[in-house]
């Protein structure tokens, strides 16, 4: 059997059926019925259900540990490669794959050190290199310490911070002075699993660790037709999401700007969880044109019994929460930032958002003054960052002033038509090489059109690539899906833009609307 992840896109089915096999051997759910959604098993999926449990069975007080540790060779000699055959990798980890229920190909095994990796604390190219070997599929990941003792302090202090995305358990063995269990790291949805994974390698549980999953996304990904809708309906390039993250770090507030339906705001909830690492981490709003200082920051509000109580808006409430636990990110998203008159909303806060600024030496009184709960001038903690939206085609929204400018970097998010990556997502969506290429040279051509017009639109007006990003409904041809796109969603917006040019409206709706070529 190949040592190699398979690359091969699960069906839906076999997603369905690992589900259930988790849920009635070890009465676990994974993962939750909001990413995979309550669907109905056939008949036929059922039976395979049932011929899995029947194959998946291990009576582990037969397998000898000794024989099963002896699969993994002995301590690192300090010359060339220390790797594992394919039959030393299937020896020791197919019993695994059936206490946890999966196929072999969802368990695998990286060696985390040579010769170059133990003369300093592993490297993060090491991690790049484990990272893209296992593809962030695995359910369980391996990771195989040959060398010396001291070496396994460095790589689990290492990868106890990126442990987190390899997969939903991930177990860590060393060498020396015999083969065993150094570490075990498994998310609180795999929890009764990495126990029953615990207790057949003989580790103790109470010394395993439980972390998040950095990015559960990455580990569904194209296993199901419902998955996350923050990576699945919207297209967004690697190197996006690493420069959208960069700058964050950097400047602690970033605005994403871009067209309608560049998928700015999926985007921007995207990182905002990401960066947070935890949804009740999050702070999220919507700015309107009646948005205050008093519900962002302070202000009189009315109280049960008639009268008024001066108040902390959302964003000190949030900022307080952010100080209180200085150990971890928080971050606050607000969406089409520029719909409300910022310089309001914000007031004497604005100064306190720059990077430079997150201390208590830059704190100042607020205009309201003291509340019942808060006494003291206020700053804006180190560990809070901000990221913000803004639509440039929208004619109601407020003009940027330079103030905020000054403190946010801002990120444009256009469209994507043409690019081989979209391609590729589009695809995997359901749409047929021809037809994915159709498209987006009938969008280009019509983002030609919009940015050529200076009188009236400009590129700022262009049609993100979103509207394209969802999946083919089941028993919906591509042919109807894309012409309701069409009539339903872009037709209306072209009629807005050319409103005084409805000749030149029609003509970019009929051109949009021929039938896509025939496969």
């Amino acid at each position: 059997m190949s040592n190699k992840p398979n690359k091969t896109k699960p069906s839906n089915c076999h997603f369905r059926n690992f589900r259930s096999v988790l849920h009635r051997r070890f009465k676990l759910e994974w993962p939750p019925d909001e990413i995979l959604g309550r669907r109905t098993m056939t008949t036929e999926q059922s039976e395979q259900v049932t011929n899995r449990e029947a194959s998946a069975t291990l009576d582990t007080q037969a397998v000898d540990l000794v024989d099963l540790f002896d699969n993994l060779g002995g301590p690192y000699a300090g010359q060339g490669r220390d790797q594992l055959t394919n039959a030393q990798k299937d020896g020791f980890l197919n019993p695994i794959a059936e206490i946890a229920g999966v196929d072999r190909e969802r368990v695998d095994i990286r060696t985390l050190n040579d010769e170059k990796q133990t003369r300093r604390s592993l490297s993060e190219s090491t991690f790049a290199r484990v990272q893209s070997d296992i593809e962030m599929l695995d359910w369980v990941f391996v990771g195989r310490c040959s060398g010396e003792q001291d070496s396994y302090e460095k790589i689990l202090s290492y990868m106890a911070n990126k442990v987190r995305i390899l997969a939903g358990i991930s177990i860590f063995v060393g060498a020396l002075p015999n083969w065993h269990v150094i570490g075990l790291y498994y998310d609180s949805e795999n929890a009764e699993l990495a126990k029953r994974i615990s207790d057949f390698l003989a580790f103790d549980f109470s010394e395993a660790i439980e972390v998040r999953v950095r990015d559960r996304r990455n580990l569904t990904k194209n296993l199901s037709d419902l998955d996350d809708p923050l990576v699945s309906d919207v297209f967004l390039s690697e190197s996006s999401r690493t420069e959208l993250v960069s700058e964050l770090m950097r400047k602690k507030c970033i605005a994403i700007q871009g067209p309608p339906g560049t998928g700015k705001t999926v985007v921007a909830k995207s990182i905002s969880l990401e960066v947070a690492q935890d949804e009740n981490r999050v702070l999220s709003l919507q700015f309107h044109q009646s948005y205050s200082y008093e519900d962002f920051i302070r202000g009189w509000r009315p109280t049960g019994d008639g009268n008024l109580e001066l108040t902390d808006g959302t964003f000190l409430k949030f900022c307080e929460r952010a100080r209180s636990d200085a150990g971890n990110p928080y971050v606050v998203f607000i969406d089409e930032v520029n719909r409300a008159n910022i310089s309001l909303v914000f007031g004497e806060v604005l100064s306190l958002i720059e990077a430079t600024k997150r201390d208590k030496k830059f704190s100042v009184d607020l205009a309201y003054g003291e509340t019942s709960t808060s006494s003291e001038p206020f700053y804006v903690p180190k560990n809070v960052f901000l990221i913000t939206t803004m639509n440039t085609a929208d004619r109601s929204l407020a003009v940027v002033d330079y103030a905020l400018r000054r403190r946010f970097s801002f990120i444009d998010l256009l469209p994507a038509y043409g690019e081989t990556e979209f391609h590729s997502f589009v695809q995997d969506n359901g749409i047929p090489n021809d037809h994915a290429r159709e498209i987006s040279a009938r969008m280009i051509a019509l983002n030609d059109s919009i940015r050529n017009d200076n009188r009236n639109l400009g590129t700022g007006y262009q049609i993100g690539h979103s509207y394209f990003c969802g999946k083919v409904p089941d028993g919906v041809n591509v042919e109807d899906w894309y012409q309701n796109i069409v009539a339903h969603e872009i037709a209306p917006l072209l009629r807005e833009y050319w409103a005084d040019e409805e000749e030149l409206a029609n003509d970019q709706i009929a051109k949009l609307s021929l039938s896509l070529p025939t496969t």
